[in-house]
């Protein structure tokens, strides 16, 4: 599997990711490259001391469909710390978010509440019982604060926004991409003009999954607003 040249330094590890929370914690093992379980690819294992965001954009998990991505991101480092690609059932998607949060330290799970989202964030929260999901936060408000509604809404001012700051990061050589699949797709990314506005996304034909996710953590990871330690529910 290619990986982009320029992180060529960090080696991608494949691993199968299990985890019921009636056993306890997740059960993450290596595979080989070619082996249909290792849907997760971890750049990096979890450090201690460190912060993490578990960023997912969910689809119905067919086949034909979009991927389903998660992306995991150092909040200190702004590194790409690891990568999920799948076409899993909502339920099944829920229990890898469920165990990803668990293993990269109790991190804040993103979901986007939009399609097959919605479906995993009520399992996460009713079934799972995770407690640390992500708030829809209006930073457009004079003063900050989680809403009532749990998941990430994406809408035509806040994807413009997402992939500004995945440009103005890269730029500023803040984000670090070790996942070739997710470079390729920031690549290609394209502002379309449309009737009534413009639109941004993958060309036709192409997909954006990985950016998506990738885009969600980062907004995430740099709110200073936000604060994980001690974490809440209402984070």
């Amino acid at each position: 599997r290619e990986r982009n040249p320029g992180c060529a330094l960090v080696q991608p590890v494949y691993h199968s990711i299990s985890y019921h929370p009636a056993i306890g914690a997740p059960v993450v093992c290596s595979v080989a490259d070619d082996d249909p379980t290792g849907k997760l690819i971890i750049f990096r294992q979890p450090d201690d001391k460190m912060e993490y965001i578990v960023a997912c954009d969910a689809s119905r998990g067919e086949v034909e469909d979009d991927w389903q991505v998660i992306q995991v991101l150092c909040r200190d480092s702004l590194e790409q710390v690891a990568v999920y690609r799948g076409h899993d059932d909502p339920d099944e998607l829920a229990f890898v978010l469920g165990g990803l949060g668990l293993f990269y330290n109790r991190a804040l799970v993103v979901v986007e509440d939009a399609k097959e989202g919605g479906r995993v964030l009520t399992i996460l929260r009713r079934e799972i019982k995770y407690p640390f999901l992500y708030r829809h936060r209006d930073m457009t408000a004079a003063t900050v604060r989680p809403s009532a509604s749990i998941g990430w809404q994406t809408d035509q001012k806040s994807k413009p926004e997402m992939f500004s700051a995945i440009a103005a990061a890269l730029r500023d050589d803040m984000l670090y991409v070790y996942d070739w699949v997710t470079y390729q797709e920031l690549r290609t990314v394209e502002y379309r003009s449309g009737i009534r506005s413009a639109k941004i996304g993958a060309p036709h034909g192409m997909h954006d999954d990985h950016a998506m996710a990738l885009g969600m953590a980062l907004v995430v990871a740099t709110d200073e607003t936000l604060h994980l330690q001690g974490r809440s529910a209402n984070v």
